[in-house]
């Protein structure tokens, strides 16, 4: 076995890369994956699974419903047969290998070169008419219950041990042009230093002066409303319900200055809290929402858009806009699979959801130059009928061993499948399907198990 430096890495790539029907498995550029590999200086061995065949695997297992590591290594042996190269393992030991020897280092690295090819598709007619918006959210996902994960993540809502599921925290930087995520950082659920608003302390790098943050409600404090000011970004969101802010009942418009408190938050030091301005100026305005069948409820948006130019129906609509965070989230958990994980190891979970974040953006960039042909936002387009036509596409290449334009047969599928215009929608959060009378899981497995083996046997030997 030799080993394989950046220097002629690029050889070993063209091995694989010398035949049309190459990109089958290559949602990800060869050229991307080269350059990351150059820049990162990693060395491999002339395996079977090279790290553009193991990316592709990986990716394969997101844009699947049947994310089993066993089905990706069929797909693979069949990649393989079809170009006439040796076979590899049918067992999931040597996928399950490679992805494990895959630094975190270079899924962070592709995901930035990704998200730089999608900002060039951007256009300025797809961004609001006063600046570039980056929507700001956070969710959680689960993961399997192993000694790993248990450590660096939380178990979510368990006061009795090994019983749960651990949980993580996901916050990502979405951009309201073209929904892709521009940054995001993963930690777990609990502890110091783990909330969305603290999280946010290692995010403002994306953002450009002049741009707008839009966020909920927890992006109304002070200090971050300082922070952004002194980066030059305004902020949109709503105001805390529970504010000691004086406001006038009479207006619907205004401005009033907001004195900075006493008490320093978890996420600054106090130095850099000492640091911020003693008072800034912010805009609130009210906003009546009167979805039809309900009563009026009154909320305030808080914005530190202070000019006039800037009409206040401005911002009444860009934020009903912040819920399309809420939709890419659902796109990336329930579309993606990204809510419940299978990774053993909170290594293997940090790749699975950078996996599913480079799956997410790889679709909008697919999406966003759709739109550019179709002359429609990105947001107009269906993310699942784009995931699917993804997914389709490369079946059908591997079956036939032609390669169609992308472009064209992404246009040709999202042309009937534009997401209609519904807005105010609401719709009520409850689950319809009944679930299955059983009981929940109150013990561990293993004291379980030994409860109904005494069971049993009590039962056996009684009759």
């Amino acid at each position: 076995m030799t080993d394989i430096t950046c220097s002629n890495v690029s050889c070993h790539f063209q091995k694989l890369a010398n035949k049309s029907s190459a990109e089958v498995l290559e949602l990800l550029p060869t050229s991307m994956v080269e350059l990351a590999v150059g820049e990162l200086n990693l060395k491999f061995r002339q395996r079977i699974f090279t790290p553009i065949l193991t990316l592709s695997a990986f990716l394969s297992q997101v844009f699947n419903d049947d994310t089993s590591c066993k089905r990706a290594v069929m797909e693979v042996n069949s990649y393989l047969s079809r170009l006439k190269l040796r076979l590899c393992s049918f067992g999931t030991s040597s996928l399950c290998k490679a992805k494990a020897r895959l630094p975190i280092e270079l899924f962070q690295l592709l995901f930035s070169k990704l998200n730089h090819e999608i900002e060039q598709t951007d256009q300025t007619i797809w961004h609001w008419k006063h600046g570039k918006v980056l929507v700001v959210d956070g969710t959680g996902f689960s993961m399997p219950d192993t000694p790993s994960n248990r450590r660096y993540f939380t178990i979510h809502n368990s006061k009795k041990s090994n019983i749960g599921f651990p949980v993580g925290r996901l916050l990502a930087v979405f951009s309201l042009s073209h929904a892709g995520i521009v940054k995001a950082v993963i930690a777990p659920w609990k502890g110091k230093g783990t909330g969305e608003v603290t999280l946010l302390n290692q995010l403002w790098e994306c953002f450009q002066p002049g741009n707008t943050l839009l966020g909920d409600a927890l992006y109304s404090s002070y200090w971050v409303v300082a922070k952004a000011l002194e980066r030059n970004i305004h902020i949109v969101s709503e105001l805390r319900t529970k504010s000691s802010w004086r406001l006038s009942k009479k207006k619907s418009d205004q401005i009033i200055t907001i004195q900075r408190n006493s008490h320093c938050p978890i996420a600054l030091s106090k130095e850099e809290f000492s640091a911020l301005p003693t008072s800034v100026q912010v805009r609130i305005i009210r906003l009546v929402c009167a979805p039809r069948g309900f009563r009026p409820k009154v909320k305030y948006i808080l914005t530190t858009h202070l000019s006039a130019q800037i009409t206040a129906k401005d911002i009444c609509d860009l934020y009903k806009q912040r819920w399309q965070a809420e939709i890419n989230l659902r796109s990336l958990k329930t579309v993606l699979g990204m809510d419940i994980l299978r990774g053993l190891s909170h290594e293997m979970v940090k790749k699975e959801v950078l996996a599913h974040l480079l799956a997410y953006n790889l679709t909008r960039h697919t999406m966003a130059k759709a739109a550019c042909l179709l002359k429609r936002l990105p947001t107009q387009l269906s993310f699942r009928c784009a995931m699917q036509t993804l997914s389709v596409m490369r079946f059908t290449i591997a079956l036939t061993g032609h390669q169609e334009s992308d472009d064209l047969l992404v246009l040709k599928a999202l042309r009937s499948l534009i997401v209609g215009n519904r807005p105010d929608r609401y719709e009520p959060r409850a689950i319809k399907r009944r679930k299955k009378n059983f009981a929940f899981l109150n013990k561990p497995r293993q004291d379980m198990k030994k409860i109904l083996c005494k069971k049993y046997k009590t039962k056996k030997v009684s009759s």
